[in-house]
């Protein structure tokens, strides 16, 4: 074969990225040697995601959540390089938070270029400290520095590569800017160690949760097998295991060690390489090596207030969180033979407070992004379920903020003090009311609700009342005897919730959780309660939510849980046998629903 044939069919080898990097592409190690880029652990883990990506929606747009110097840039670098060696007319962006920033990573990608042998060289057009571009593909890569102001606006590109983000000036406005100029693009890639409450959080989380096109990747310092650190001799390692969880210097919760040996598999030589870091680069901070080599992903953002519940119990029920056993709608089903129903519906009459004299029961419909997650493998048609279970719930009523925080119910089976079910969404207010109601009708109105009678949730509240559901009512002896409700039960139904009576219901939570008095799977509610925080006012709620009303950290699930565990204090003591004759004369302050259900349904 001749040269040229040759060289034609290693390109054509070339294209895979693995074997282009290692026969090709060139590194600089922290030592200063100059070696083949041979993929690490951790980015052959991210290229196998992004080849999958390519395959299954033709565009790889990441959001990198990371530790530092886990090589992230420089495999990011490589496949930009990679892109415009095998392809024409491609433009991409590179920026960093600094302009040396920028010009490392630009640096990184010459280095590519300059030490692949001469034969495989693209033709070099032109080359500053602003851009390389290859004049035979008329492909290139252009470097930025962010700025407070917009950048990056004049071109379109096929590739965008912003590092360190979360550093920037202005990183939402920065975005807002690129994502115009990059929406048809094949490569995004927003990666950044983290730094706090701020846009790049905000991103991160939406890509975990699906709400946008990026996907979420995150990677464990403890994936990285260098950063360990050996011991000098056996002594000091059985003087380090003795120590272990027990430094207050190390250990930001009780036995966080242990937690991260025994859960996350660290290994001694991992963790005295952590010791190391954090007296040597991190001031003495844990904090500080939380943010900059995180552990899991929640750990990465550092909270700024103190955190209101026992982190150490909090992480450990977020660890033993599973899926849902269930997941749907709840749908409405009809006496649709009725001569009455059908001359409702002829009379346009279709609201579901219209229908509800015609409703005989409740389904339970599957679906993967259904409001109601099921945490127990519940048969709702049992006797056993229909003749002993006792439920308390708590509802937390969305305010409509700029964090798009959801509407969440929960409630508690009190037979087993297990959280069995989440309704979580958006919903207009009325309809949010009749979620409540048909999660009565599938438990058989075996339950009281606390709905938090606050903004909206006073709405809310009214037409729980017209539709008959039980709630948790306060009682007010102000003047000596149990002040009467107005006509829709709203002075009194519901929990109000103000400054002071917050800290109590949030009090009663957090003994609760630091007495394990429930069990509670869903990951959700254990994510909100590691980032519910008391600020520098001594105010409780998600952290920064108050001085950021952008910030994606939310408190909905922490706030419904509470509602739901003062019902549950509230209601009678659980008991399985029926109490008959159960008389509610002597109670004429309650409402004739409540006394009705006590009547006919209740069974305590």
């Amino acid at each position: 074969m001749k040269d040229e044939e040759l060289i034609y069919a290693e390109i054509d080898r070339c294209k895979d990225f693995e074997y282009f990097a290692k026969e090709y592409l060139k590194i600089k190690t922290e030592s200063g040697d100059i070696i083949p880029f041979i993929l690490n652990s951790a980015q052959k883990r991210f290229y196998e995601k992004v080849k999958k990506s390519l395959k299954k929606k033709g565009k790889a747009w990441y959001v990198i959540c990371k530790p530092r110097q886990l090589g992230f840039s420089t495999i990011i670098q490589g496949i930009i390089y990679h892109y415009n060696f095998m392809n024409f007319n491609q433009k991409f962006l590179t920026m960093g938070h600094k302009s040396s920033a920028s010009s490392n990573l630009l640096d990184i990608y010459k280095r590519f270029y300059d030490k692949m042998p001469i034969p495989m060289q693209p033709v070099k057009l032109n080359s500053n400290e602003l851009k390389l571009k290859f004049k035979d593909r008329e492909s290139e890569n252009k470097v930025d520095t962010a700025s407070a102001g917009e950048v990056g606006h004049s071109d379109t590109y096929q590739g965008v590569h912003l590092t360190e983000y979360s550093r920037y000036p202005d990183p939402k406005l920065t975005y807002t800017g690129l994502a115009q100029c990059s929406k048809y693009a094949k490569y995004f890639f927003i990666e950044s160690t983290a730094n706090g409450f701020n846009d790049f959080r905000t991103k991160f989380i939406d890509a975990l949760e699906g709400n946008s096109d990026f996907e979420a990747f995150f990677i464990s310092w403890l994936e990285f097998p260098s950063y360990q650190k050996q011991f000098d001799s056996i002594d000091d390692k059985d003087r380090f295991l003795a120590e272990l969880g027990k430094d207050v210097i190390y250990n930001d919760y009780a036995n966080e060690e242990l937690i991260l040996r025994d859960k996350y598999n660290a290994t001694l030589e991992q963790l005295h390489w952590r010791r190391w870091v954090i007296d040597n680069t991190c001031e003495k901070d844990v904090r500080i090596f939380h943010q900059e080599y995180p552990a899991y992903w929640q750990e990465a953002f550092l909270s700024s207030g103190q955190p209101v519940f026992n982190v150490e119990i909090c992480e450990r029920n977020r660890l033993d969180s599973t899926e849902p056993v269930q997941q749907g709608n709840l749908v409405p089903i009809y006496n649709t033979a009725s001569e009455d129903y059908q001359k409702c519906v002829l009379q346009g009459k279709t609201s579901y407070y219209d229908l509800l004299p015609y409703l005989i029961d409740i389904k339970f419909e599957h679906s993967k992004i259904g409001y109601i997650k099921l945490f127990d493998d519940i048969k709702f048609e049992s006797k056993e379920f229909n003749e002993y279970n006792i439920f308390a719930g708590g509802a937390d009523v969305s305010e409509g903020l700029e964090q798009s925080d959801k509407s969440v119910i929960k409630v508690l089976d009190r037979r087993t003090n297990r959280v069995i079910l989440t309704w979580s969404g958006l919903i207009d207010y009325d309809l949010f009311a009749n979620e409540i109601h048909k999660i009565q009708v599938l438990l058989k109105h075996k339950w009281y609700i606390n709905i938090e009678a606050k903004v909206h949730g006073v709405a809310v509240i009214a037409d729980c009342f017209k539709l008959g559901v039980n709630m948790y009512f306060r009682e007010d002896f102000n003047k000596g005897f149990p002040e009467a409700k107005d006509a829709y039960g709203t002075k009194t139904s519901g929990g109000y919730v103000s400054d002071n009576s917050k800290n109590l219901l949030i009090s009663d939570l957090n003994k609760a959780i630091r007495e394990n008095a429930f069990i509670d799977r869903d990951v959700s509610f254990w994510n909100e309660c590691l980032t519910f925080v008391k600020d520098a006012r001594g105010r409780m709620g998600a952290e920064n939510k108050l001085t950021d009303p952008g910030v994606k950290c939310y408190d909905d699930a922490v706030m419904a849980q509470a509602m739901m565990w003062r019902c549950h204090l509230w209601m009678s003591p659980y008991r399985k046998e029926h109490i008959v004759n159960y008389n509610l004369v002597s109670y004429p302050h309650m409402h004739k629903n409540n006394r009705k259900l006590h009547d006919n349904s209740l069974k305590f």
